[in-house]
Formats: C-alpha cells, sequence, structure tokens
C-alpha cells in the first residue's frame, strides 16, 4: 500500500500578485494621463471628453483618437485603423508591444500618473520574490490590426559579383560631371590639394553604348556571360537588350557596406523613356534603399530624410543633411525601417515626397512599416509634399542653393 506523502503548507501569508494588479490597474484608470500625452507632442484639439488627437500607436494623419473620463476612469479609443481601446496600461502595452512584460507596463503607468509601484506594493500586504512576469490579461491586449513585417529577399554572391566587375569597368566622365552640376550636386570637393569626386565617394559612374560594350566584354567566361544575360544587361547575339541601352546613363549603385546590392540607372537625356531602368537579378528593384553616403549615417543625429528618388538624397546630402532615396514612389520594402534602425539611431523621419497619388501612396507605405517596427516613432514622422514651393529637393537645390535648403532642412528636422 503507497503511503501518500502529507503536504506541508508555509505559514507565511502568500501575496496575491494578480489580485494586487487588478487592485493596482483600477487606481491608475482613476488617473488622468492627458498631461503624459501632450508632454509626448500628442496634441488634442476640442475640449473634454470630444476632444481628439492622431493616434499614438499607428501614426494616422487624421484626428481620431480620444481619451474620456468615464465613472470607471479615464479610457482612450482609437476610431480609425486600431479600431480598440482600453485604459492606460493596454495604451502602453499597445505603443511598446514588443518584448513588453506586465510588471513593466504597470510600473511605468504609476510613474506616469504619478503613483510609487514599491509603495502600493507594501500596502498591500506580505510579498514574495515570485511574480507572474509576463502574464499579459486579455483586457490589455487590444487588437490591433498590423501586418507582420516582411524579410528582405536574399542576395545572391554570383550577381553581386558580377554587378561589380561591370561596376568596376565604368567611370565618371565628363557628360556625367556636366548631369550632376548642371542639377547643382556638386561632383568635385576639394579638401587642400586633394580632390574627391561622387565616383570616388559613392561608386556613381556614367555609362555610354561603348562603355558597356567594353564592360560587357571584360567578361569573357561563357558561364559570366549567360548569367549576365539573366540580369538583364546582354543576351545573345547582342550586347544590349533594347534600344535603351543605345543612350547615356547615369549609373547610381545601391551599396549596403561593401556589399553591392543592384545598379539603377538614370537617363540624362530627358527625352529618354522610361528615365529610370535597374539592372534586374533575383529582384525587378533593389532590395535596400539607397544610401549615398552610408558613412555619414553615424552623424544624422537620429534624423533622417526619406526622398522619392536618388537624386533628392544627393540634393540633401549636399545640403548637409543626411537622408536615402526611394527607388520609386512605388520601391518601399517592408521591413527596410528595421533595417535602417540597425544602421543609425532614428528620433524623427521626415518624408518628402511630390505632390502626386504616387507620392501619397509611398506615404502610406512608409507609416505602415513604421508602426510595424516601432509604433511610438509614427507620431515622430513629419511629411512634406515639396519644399520651399518646389517639387522636390532637386528643384529647390537649383532654384534656392544649397545654403537656403540647408537650413529649411535644419527647420523641418526640428519639427517646424
Amino acid at each position: 500500500m503507497a503511503i501518500k506523502k502529507k503536504r506541508y503548507r508555509s505559514s507565511k501569508p502568500q501575496f496575491d500578485w494578480r489580485r494586487f494588479h487588478d487592485e493596482l490597474r483600477e487606481k491608475i484608470a482613476r488617473r488622468d494621463f492627458r498631461p503624459w500625452l501632450a508632454r509626448q507632442e500628442i496634441v488634442f484639439r476640442g475640449m473634454g471628453n470630444e476632444a481628439r488627437a492622431r493616434c499614438p500607436i499607428h501614426g494616422g494623419e487624421d484626428f481620431n483618437f480620444s481619451v474620456r473620463e468615464q465613472e470607471s476612469g479615464f479610457s482612450w479609443r482609437c476610431y480609425s485603423t486600431c479600431g480598440d481601446g482600453g485604459d492606460l496600461v493596454a495604451l502602453l502595452y499597445a505603443m511598446e508591444r514588443e518584448g513588453s512584460d506586465y510588471q513593466d507596463i504597470l510600473k511605468l503607468a504609476c510613474e506616469i500618473v504619478g503613483l510609487d509601484y514599491d509603495h502600493e506594493k507594501e500596502l498591500a500586504g506580505h510579498h514574495t520574490e515570485s511574480d507572474p512576469r509576463g502574464h499579459i490579461p486579455k483586457s490589455v491586449r487590444v487588437h490591433i490590426k498590423r501586418a507582420k513585417p516582411t524579410p528582405l529577399p536574399e542576395r545572391h554572391e554570383r550577381h553581386e559579383e558580377l554587378l561589380k566587375q561591370l561596376l568596376a569597368a565604368l567611370s565618371l566622365d565628363k557628360e556625367g560631371f556636366g548631369y550632376l552640376e548642371g542639377r547643382s550636386i556638386r561632383a568635385r570637393f576639394k579638401n587642400g590639394e586633394r580632390t574627391r569626386t561622387l565616383e570616388n565617394m559613392c561608386h556613381i559612374k556614367s555609362a555610354t553604348p561603348a562603355q558597356w560594350r567594353d564592360a560587357i566584354l571584360s567578361i569573357d567566361h561563357k558561364e559570366e556571360r549567360a548569367t549576365l544575360e539573366a540580369l538583364g544587361v546582354s543576351k545573345k547575339g547582342s550586347f544590349f537588350p533594347s534600344e535603351r541601352w543605345s543612350k547615356h546613363w547615369l549609373v547610381l549603385p545601391y551599396f549596403d557596406g561593401e556589399t553591392l546590392d543592384a545598379i539603377r540607372l538614370r537617363a540624362m537625356d530627358r527625352s529618354t523613356s522610361p528615365k529610370m531602368l535597374s539592372l534586374r537579378g533575383s529582384q525587378n528593384t533593389p532590395s535596400i534603399p539607397y544610401l549615398p553616403f552610408p558613412q555619414l549615417a553615424n552623424r544624422a543625429n537620429g534624423h533622417l530624410f526619406i526622398t522619392e528618388g536618388e537624386l533628392d538624397a544627393l540634393s540633401i546630402v549636399d545640403a548637409g543633411h543626411f537622408a536615402i532615396g526611394v527607388p520609386g514612389a512605388n520601391g518601399w520594402r517592408k521591413g527596410w525601417m528595421a533595417w535602417l534602425a540597425e544602421r543609425m539611431e532614428l528620433e524623427r523621419v521626415v518624408l518628402l515626397t511630390d505632390r502626386d497619388q504616387a507620392g501619397e501612396q509611398l506615404i502610406k507605405d512608409i507609416r505602415a512599416d513604421i508602426t510595424t517596427w516601432r509604433p511610438s516613432l509614427a507620431r515622430k514622422v513629419d511629411i512634406y509634399r515639396g519644399i520651399l514651393e518646389c517639387k522636390d529637393a532637386n528643384e529647390a537645390l537649383q532654384r534656392h542653393g544649397r545654403k537656403m535648403l540647408g537650413e529649411e532642412l535644419a527647420r523641418m528636422s526640428q519639427g517646424g
């Protein structure tokens, strides 16, 4: 006959964590957290329960977020993308979802409304060292519709090697220098007796039909020539797949450190259509944004300008600020914000787009990516459609000069 072991229970009173957290949450709910929202640069329009603000969770442009005082306390609701609401604890969980811990959220909520978490715990009675960390009540889990970030596509080493060989066979010729300087973008920089160019600083080149032919002929291995055909650079019996290659192009490489991701071509003849081409590999568009001077990312002071196109990014950098270019209004990819965050500190993002439907779509794509990656940054996104009464940064550089553009960009980076 098996002898049952007698269980001994500790005489010490056990602390009821869940009851304590529920009671603490009720105290938090009775305190107004709108002053804290105001300190987070969330501006309300209207008075009392009718006041509205931009949602700090999904970062929309419309005023569809409210905080109301009810019998149970203060609660918020988003009437747009989020379609949900709750108390301050639920709001903090929604804003800082990744790695959130219920106890940490409660401590932050106490700090916001002026309560002392440890003091409240002492008032509740005896406590032990164990606590239910990680337990998130269902009432905190607001149901916010968010898309999962899409991983960046893998790069193909074979394609990268061939693209580097092509790039090495080209140079920034006289016409290329003239084209950039005609757009008011400095192509030469003097440092004492030493002169540097955009070619040796960010590998910008130019290519005539003869230069393309010589570059392709320099790769004479049959297997490599076959891969060049897959890249769209050549095909059997012809060096150029279409009449487009009979034009003069500005060659814009997309580098990630030492890795060459893609090459984009810009027609220097305004009559050429289309004006932009990509040397295709596994993707028709680059898998990373255009960083003309990635070495300057650590000098950005947390302010990032995002422009529509490579020349606008070069214009902003020429005016003394850090910028990236999107390869076309439809070129933004999910996951790019997280990719950029690995390379620089992000405190404020300034979007500079064209005044057209494609520009509006680009704004939506970038906002959605920021909301997926870090919702708290979504409210620190400033949007400008044009600059200095010009359609884009390059036009502003040509019309107003480098100094005036730089001053305007400095004002924009401060949220002015």
